[in-house]
């Protein structure tokens, strides 16, 4: 990225002219020496030039993209079919343009038990693992209804849409603990504005957090970008958002052919709006339209007077914030996994959609990307198909987790007798298995036994090498090293499984044929990728946590990282210099 001039150099500057005035200087030419006045001009001049130079102390605009099932090796792989860093014009490309001129970190790790989309995004947007901002799963039971839980469910928060969104449904960050990166930005008191776009709610939601001017998501039932009305209490969508919800209403339904690439694989053809749409780069390309009507619509990186919250003016500089989820990589990723053509045309529609957005901001915020600081990451990976490991001779596990279900209830049964409440076992969900609290306190028993009978089950059921009990998590009795952090990071009282299961390599549940739910390398590991404003350009071995990203943004915007914040500010990759003047 381009690099400001140093404050230095006015200074430097008027010394020179001033040594090669002074009378006697090698190689000045004849003249007057100069008046009081003249000198005093001459160093006001290179005073106010200094201050211009290092004026901008905090970047324009905060941008954090996330990949839906971005995997770290996904770069390797598939990085000579991407842009090259910049076009012939000396435009950015996508991921190669802040690979080369930024900081990359090819392993950054998800150190949680279970790698899927809104834990991975609330990792991202709070700087803290699920044990403390709370979203444990994509989904999970309430141990005493039985209630299934959606993370970002909210009927208090009916959605906002065109007039198609479903009634009765809602969607907000409430199931979130604490504030996110761009609430740190809103509560700094300089007027910072953030906005958050993705395909689904629950990567758009919990990446915007609680305090965001506009947060948008894609309706598959309606054809069109919704909010709620927690983010619009009036009822009423953002305006700058109707022109793309009026062209994609009237595309609806239309036969598409999509295609990446000649040398790529065939094009993908589909309807406009469909669920299959948006697993191809269809799906990319509306992000990115939205995305632009957000930072028009919001003049988000633009410069403005900073007001605090009730809109008195506020010392400093202003800095927005912008979080973008793309979803389309993990749709088709789930249906192919990561070894097929398809995927790879993907990734290199991902990598034109990541530099259409890196051109965007070039040419709208002032200073263009020196002014940006962009990071670029994912919220979990994926796991091999089945039948390619197979083909390889690695063992693989397909679990029909409503079988094991069944399987634990009939063995609860044995053990216990017949259950008194309607059965022992509520469910089993990502190999969390939640029983029935009415049964064993009708039956008498002891629930910390029942956890321990289920856990033997489980860990004697093919695809698993163990099973730990909640009570064997509140009590610290766990294996140590790795597995151990990863469990403690992830499990939440409440939200997670009175048993979790401990599966072998490769496992995953019957469903879609590729999957992500455990805390193995394929599945924790994501790059990230971190250039502009503040940042020292460099290829990062040192490891990376994925907590780390919130901080590290919050240090360079000048504000408190997340309150739930538990990574480290990646020092190793900043800017010192640009940086230092703030303090």
């Amino acid at each position: 990225m381009t690099q400001r001039p140093s404050a230095r150099w006015p200074w430097i500057a008027a010394l020179l002219l001033l040594l090669a005035s002074a009378p006697g200087c090698a190689g000045a030419p004849e003249r007057a020496p100069e008046s009081s006045e003249q000198v005093a001009s001459a160093l006001n001049a290179a005073s106010d030039a200094a201050e211009e130079a290092s004026r901008r102390r905090r970047p324009r605009l905060v941008v954090v993209v996330v990949f839906d099932q971005l995997r770290a090796d996904y770069m390797a792989r598939f990085g000579e079919r991407f842009l090259p860093p910049r076009g012939e014009s000396g435009e950015p490309g996508g991921f190669r343009y802040l690979m080369e001129t930024g900081a990359f970190y090819p392993l950054a790790a998800h150190q949680t038990l279970q790698g899927m989309t809104c834990p991975g995004h609330a990792n991202i947007s709070t700087g803290s693992w699920p044990a403390r901002h709370g979203i444990a799963l994509n989904s999970w039971v309430d141990p005493d209804t039985g209630a299934k839980t959606y993370c970002t469910f909210d009927p208090a928060s009916p959605l906002v849409g065109p007039a198609e969104v479903k009634a009765g449904e809602g969607a907000s960050p409430r199931a979130l603990r604490g504030p996110t990166l761009g609430d740190e930005f809103k509560g700094s008191g300089r007027g910072s504005r953030v906005a958050s776009v993705g395909i689904k709610d629950r990567g758009a939601i919990v990446l915007g957090g609680f305090g965001a001017d506009a947060v948008l998501w894609f309706d598959d039932e309606s054809g069109g970008w919704v909010t709620s009305r927690f983010y619009a209490p009036d009822g009423s969508l953002p305006p700058w958002i109707a022109p793309v919800n009026a062209r994609l209403a009237q595309e609806r339904g239309q036969e598409l052919t999509v295609s990446v690439s000649p040398e790529g694989g065939p094009p993908w053809k589909v309807k406009s709006g469909s669920e299959e749409a948006l697993a191809s780069p269809w799906g990319n390309a509306i992000t990115v339209e939205a995305v632009e009507a957000a930072i028009d619509g919001l003049q988000l990186g633009q410069p403005r007077a900073s007001t605090g919250p009730e809109g008195a003016q506020a010392p400093g500089e202003v800095t927005d914030v912008l979080m973008v989820s793309f979803s389309s990589l993990d749709k088709v990723g789930h249906s192919v996994g990561p070894d097929d053509p398809r995927l790879s045309d993907q990734m290199v529609d991902s990598d034109r959609a990541l530099a259409r957005l890196l051109r965007t901001l070039e040419a709208k915020v002032p200073g263009g990307l020196s002014e940006v600081v962009v990071a670029v990451t994912g919220d979990h990976g994926v796991s091999p198909l089945p039948e390619v490991l197979r083909a390889q001779r690695v063992e693989v596990e397909v679990i029909d987790e409503k079988e094991v279900a069944k399987a634990l209830d009939a063995g609860l049964k044995a053990r216990f007798g017949e259950a008194k409440g309607g059965g022992w076992v509520v469910g089993m969900k990502y190999f969390h298995v939640v029983l029935n609290r009415a049964s064993i306190k009708a039956s008498k028993l002891d629930i910390a036994e029942v956890e321990r009978e289920a856990a033997r089950l489980l860990a004697a059921t093919p695809g698993f090498i163990g099973a730990l009990t909640a009570t064997d998590i509140r009590e610290r009795r766990l294996p140590g090293g790795l597995l151990e952090r990863q469990v403690l990071n992830g499990w939440v009282p409440g939200r997670s499984g009175d048993v979790v299961g401990i599966s072998k390599a490769h496992a995953i549940p019957k469903g879609a044929p590729a999957n992500h739910i455990t805390g193995m390398s394929y599945d924790r590991y994501v790059p990230l990728i971190i250039g502009g404003f503040g940042i020292r350009p460099g290829l990062y071995p040192e490891a990376a946590e994925i907590v780390d990203l919130a901080p590290t943004l919050a240090f360079i915007g000048g504000v408190l990282p997340p309150p739930l914040s538990e990574g480290r500010v990646l020092s190793e990759c900043l800017d010192r210099d640009q940086l230092r003047p703030r303090f």
